[in-house]
């Protein structure tokens, strides 16, 4: 048989062996690929899903703590509000009773000085009545005075023994002396009763006008200030739940595969049996 006869038969035989061995080398790699495959998945798999919910379960525990911080803020600001409305009613009511009180103290004073005044506008009129009173008194004694001396120079007259005409002029210049006499005091009666007039006028004068000043003294009712707003309380933030975590879809044997080709292996021991030399 020629050798080339010979060569091509053998590797007839040869390649028919090969693509029986082959093919059978091929499944059992083709199965040990998909099997590493399916187990590399299914590692990765467990993973996602564990990572997945443990960062579900962080993400549900970050949104109780902001829950929990945001209510213990807004109890804080609510009480930290409440306190101010309260402390900003007690300085309105602790003014209130001070303005008060120096509301009642200005009253005290004003009836004070209104009696004080009244008192001393009394005083003042009777000190002008004493005046006025002693003022006549002192005109009638003096009119008394007048009226003795006046019979003092007519019994003097008399008593000189002057008759007639002289006798009577003597008594009429007597008489002429204690009219002018008794005219200067009726005419200082008089001025001292117009004086008193003014002075009894200026004296309730005076009193009005204290009336007047004390009056302007006098402080006015004060009133208490309108109540502070009551503060509002705050509204609740709300807070979105995390997406709860769903497992991905579980791997299946066979989806990743890495399979070799036959015609590649016989390609390559093809080449080997050209390099043979016969």
């Amino acid at each position: 048989m020629p050798l080339p006869v010979l060569a091509q038969a053998a590797i007839a035989g040869v390649s028919a062996g090969l693509s029986i061995f082959g093919g059978s080398s091929q499944d059992a790699a083709a199965n040990r690929a998909t099997r590493i495959a399916y187990e590399s998945a299914m590692d990765n798999w467990k993973y996602t899903n564990k990572e997945g919910k443990r960062d579900y379960k962080h993400q549900v525990k970050g949104v109780k703590i902001a829950r929990q911080n945001e209510a213990a803020e807004r109890s804080w600001r609510d009480t930290t509000a409440l306190n101010d409305y309260n402390h900003g009613m007690a300085i309105r009511d602790y003014e209130y009773k001070n303005q008060m009180r120096a509301y009642n103290k200005s009253e005290q004073t004003y009836r004070q000085q209104l009696n004080f005044n009244n008192m001393a506008a009394q005083v003042a009129m009777e000190s002008e009545d004493r005046w006025l009173d002693e003022r006549f008194k002192e005109t009638a004694f003096q009119n008394q005075d007048l009226f003795v001396q006046m019979l003092q120079e007519e019994g003097r007259a008399t008593a000189m023994g002057q008759a007639g005409r002289s006798a009577g002029k003597t008594i009429q210049a007597v008489l002429a002396q204690a009219g002018r006499n008794q005219a200067i005091l009726a005419e200082s009666l008089y001025s001292a009763e117009k004086q008193h007039k003014v002075n009894i006028k200026k004296i309730g004068t005076d009193k009005y006008g204290a009336d007047l000043q004390a009056e302007d003294n006098r402080m006015l009712r004060p009133e208490i200030s309108p109540a502070l707003p009551k503060p509002l309380p705050l509204p609740v933030a709300i807070f979105q739940d995390p997406k709860k975590w769903k497992k991905t879809p579980k791997p299946r044997m066979g989806a990743m595969t890495n399979a070799n080709t036959v015609g590649a292996i016989t390609s390559s021991i093809g080449n080997m049996i050209k390099g043979i030399e016969w």
